[in-house]
């Protein structure tokens, strides 16, 4: 067997096709035309004239951060799978060069941005082997260990606790407890409260 046959990746579910017209477009600096269709729907809620700033792959899924263009200049993201129509235009756009699409994710999660979600200190304790995975794989650029004994170890993240940062805690169940904010660390509990009593 050839050797590409033994790489194996993940699925991404997203069509390779538009994300291949959206790169298309940023280097021309061209606007695109989409048409797309909200979470959940399988109808096409509305079709935009854009100008796509970059792309980024978060979770299996391919987003494009996009603007309105002026006088509106609103920026948004949206998720290429979502998307059903996508036609590249020949209008052209002024890219803002000051822009930083690294700079624009810092302080979140995934991609969701919300400026409503304050930026804070995230303490969470990490006991046993979660610890290791802890820091193999760093949940956010800003991790950092802060204490370590033996059972357990702190690490500290500096981010936006949107709801999508919910999600990783969750799944690690009985093997970290949120230590800081409170209000996160109740949610967290409330959230397995919630999902226990499924199982009554």
């Amino acid at each position: 067997k050839g050797v590409s046959e033994r790489i194996l990746l993940e699925q991404i579910p997203s069509n390779g096709d538009n994300l291949n017209k959206i790169i298309d477009a940023m280097k021309r600096s061209v606007r695109i035309e989409v048409g797309y269709k909200k979470y959940g729907s399988s109808e096409c809620a509305s079709t935009m004239t854009l100008e796509p700033y970059f792309v980024k792959l978060f979770s299996k899924r391919w987003y494009v951060l996009v603007k309105f263009p002026e006088p509106t200049g609103k920026l948004f993201t949206l998720a290429l799978d979502r998307i059903v129509l996508l036609e590249v235009l020949e209008d052209k756009y002024v890219y803002d060069k000051d822009f930083e699409p690294a700079g624009w994710f810092r302080n979140c999660y995934g991609i969701v941005r919300d400026d409503d979600v304050q930026v804070e200190k995230i303490v969470i304790r990490a006991f046993g082997k979660e610890a290791n995975y802890l820091r193999d794989l760093p949940l956010h650029h800003s991790q950092k260990e802060i204490t370590r004994e033996g059972e357990f170890s702190d690490f500290e993240l500096i981010l936006s606790p949107t709801a999508d940062f919910w999600t990783p805690l969750m799944a690690r169940g009985a093997t970290i407890k949120i230590l800081q904010p409170q209000w996160l660390a109740d949610e967290i509990k409330r959230l397995h409260l919630e999902a226990a009593r499924l199982y009554e």
